[in-house]
């Protein structure tokens, strides 16, 4: 069992009324994974079959961002997805985290490598208008053109 209680923590913070409301993630459809207070626990055996999605959604036409810091070193994927699919193509905007430490963006199944990460690193997705933004430790690594129309949960996907 590999428990990902230390992994991360998700915060969703949207812009509100130009002032900022923090929600903690509430899980649903959990598929091979047990969840407590907030934490995913995978249970399944090896292999892409952890997976669960928020009952939080981000509206359409609204900012927001996922934020989390790595603790340990477990293959993940976290991020927005517009669908319920538990399958690693049902991410529009998430980070890929390896067990060597390798983090890439993930977008609608394409990856891109930004070279590692370590425990301590704070990880953030953010919509902000119609960009995606990608930062590690509050540094920008990479920014795509994004739908605003759509709504988007917070999808996690464990190996």
């Amino acid at each position: 069992m590999k428990k990902i209680s230390t992994t991360f923590l998700v915060l969703v913070l949207a812009l509100v009324n130009t002032s900022f409301a923090q929600y903690t993630t509430q899980w649903l459809d959990l598929v091979g994974v047990t969840e407590n207070t907030g934490v995913l626990t995978k249970t399944a055996a090896t292999g892409w079959n952890g997976a669960a999605r928020s009952s939080n959604v981000l509206p359409a036409n609204t900012d927001g961002w996922i934020e989390f810091t790595v603790t340990s070193q477990r293959t993940f994927i976290l991020g927005f997805s517009n669908n319920d699919f538990l399958s690693t193509t049902s991410f529009v905007s998430a980070i890929y985290i390896q067990t060597n430490g390798t983090i890439s963006t993930y977008e609608s199944s394409v990856l891109n490598s930004f070279g590692t990460i370590a425990s301590g690193n704070i990880i953030k997705i953010s919509r902000e208008g119609a960009q995606v933004k990608y930062y590690k430790n509050n540094v920008v690594i990479r920014t795509v053109a994004t739908s605003v129309a759509q709504p988007l949960y917070i999808r996690a996907l464990l190996n």
